[in-house]
């Protein structure tokens, strides 16, 4: 972004710094280029012949990896180029190494010509501000969302140049590798369950993930079970829960975390001096500590997800996003035409939190819904419910299965089950897990990775304790 916007001022911009950058170059440009290039681009620079140099040297270097750059070959290059006049000819070129104070401090100075240009960016930002807001024919709402997203690239990479060079990054890649090659480690965010994390590397940056279950199963009990467990290891997380409110779903994580029923802190039995008493004060400062923001806003849209979440990362800096669940959002109107059908708009919005995780650069976990037909049979990607589209863009699809569930609508009918445990009950009795003062028993829930992008496929079990909304690894093994 260069252009110059008229107030009546000269843009802010420091020509000292730009010619002592340039001179850095032409001096020492094996000594520099790498660090200068680091930082800046061709853009910006503010003078026209300072940009169009820069770009030249660039495209030299480029050109002649081995080759000395000096004013002589520079000028010889422009000359063929048609740009030695542009830059203000021999002169003017070989003026620019007299006005490097010391190369070591080269780096400093492209700095400062990057601030210049990010002011610059702003300035140009601000009157288009003023220009979309008067327009009243644009939808509000998606102005938002276009312009906070404007203001977040500007805030986010001012200072961060994409290099698109395999030679200027493969070392680094392969030292990555070899650093992170032991024992444990998880590439991305990890969820807590290591068999999960073992396959699918835990949740990475950009990645957009769906969680599907059927109503009833537990996919919010195990968001919230991942999501606790990321801000105990001091995540920072944003939860859009469209469905349930704030209150509701900090009684089931202080249930999750003390041992206490739900139920009894939902009807306030809790006793005074009791145990339990003494675990939910506990689960309190716990909870209290963690880095985890509740936005439980009422028919929320796709501008007010994206706006906030964009929000909580520029202000929290949240490393990870979800969102229970994906058919509550609602579009809005400057977004697409007012008739859409039910499948049109979920395509919308799965792209549009796919587009939202790689713009910020971090997990989106989104919950959708499964159609009936898992009800009685075992689930997979199709039984997505009403797209298609959700399956295409998600990087990984996880599905919360209960089999025996499954057993009883079989023979009982659509999601009606049957007195009794509808056959072959033994497999599903889980071991009582010690949580606070109390044991609580639970169902087999298998976890399929149905997606992977970028890894395996397969299935886990994991224990749904229901009495505490929680999920609990069957052989104990949360992460460290």
């Amino acid at each position: 972004m260069s252009a110059v916007v008229n107030t009546g001022k000269v843009p802010p911009h420091d020509e000292a710094a730009e010619r002592a950058v340039l001179g850095a170059l032409l001096f020492s440009s094996s000594e520099t280029f790498p660090t200068v290039n680091d930082i800046v681009t061709a853009g910006d620079f503010y003078k026209t012949g300072h940009r169009v140099l820069y770009e030249n040297i660039v495209k030299f270097i480029a050109a002649n990896p081995s080759q000395t750059i000096d004013t002589v070959t520079i000028c010889n290059f422009l000359r063929s180029e048609g740009k030695l006049d542009l830059c203000g000819g021999p002169g003017e070129i070989a003026a620019l190494t007299n006005d490097v104070p010391t190369l070591a401090n080269v780096g400093k100075y492209a700095e400062i010509v990057k601030s210049y240009s990010i002011r610059r960016q702003l300035l140009e930002f601000s009157v288009k501000l003023n220009e979309t807001a008067m327009n009243e024919a644009e939808d509000i709402q998606v102005a938002l969302d276009t312009k906070s997203a404007e203001l977040l690239e500007i805030s986010r990479f001012g200072f961060a140049k994409t290099d698109y060079a395999a030679a200027r990054c493969v070392d680094k890649v392969a030292n990555k590798i070899l650093q992170n090659s032991k024992d444990g480690f998880v590439p991305g965010i990890a969820t807590g369950f290591r068999r999960l994390d073992d396959m699918i590397g835990g949740f990475r940056p950009g990645q957009f993930i769906v969680l599907a279950a059927r109503p009833g199963v537990g996919k919010t009990a195990f968001a919230l079970t991942v999501a606790d467990y990321m801000a105990k290891k001091k995540r920072p997380v944003g939860f859009f829960s469209l469905e349930m409110d704030k209150e509701s779903l900090l009684m089931r994580l202080l249930s999750s975390n003390s041992g206490v029923p739900s139920s009894a802190l939902r009807d306030y039995t809790v006793k005074p001096n009791s145990v339990d008493e003494s675990d939910l004060i506990d689960a309190t400062s716990v909870i209290y500590e963690e880095p985890l923001f509740f936005v439980d806003t009422p028919n929320a849209t796709l501008g007010t997800v994206k706006s906030l979440s964009r929000r909580m990362l520029q202000k929290e800096k949240i490393e990870a996003v979800f969102v229970d669940y994906l058919s509550l959002i609602n579009v809005d109107p400057g977004y697409a035409r007012a008739d859409l059908q039910t499948w049109e708009k979920m395509a919308i919005i799965s792209r549009e939190m796919k587009a939202l995780a790689r713009e910020l650069q971090i997990p989106v976990i989104c919950l959708s819904q499964l159609n009936r037909e898992a009800e009685t049979s075992s689930a997979s990607i199709a039984n997505l419910r009403e797209s298609g589209a959700i399956e295409q863009d998600a990087d990984i699809v996880i599905i919360l299965q209960d089999n025996q569930r499954i057993r009883a609508g079989r023979s009982s009918g659509y999601g009606q089950q049957q007195d009794g445990d509808g056959g072959g009950s033994d497999e599903n009795v889980i071991e009582p897990v010690q949580i606070g003062h109390s044991k609580h028993s639970g169902k087999r829930i298998t976890v399929k990775v149905a997606k992977n992008r970028n890894g395996r496929t397969g299935n886990i079990d994991l224990a749904f304790l229901e009495d505490i909304v929680r999920y609990y690894p069957i052989d104990r093994g949360f992460q460290s």
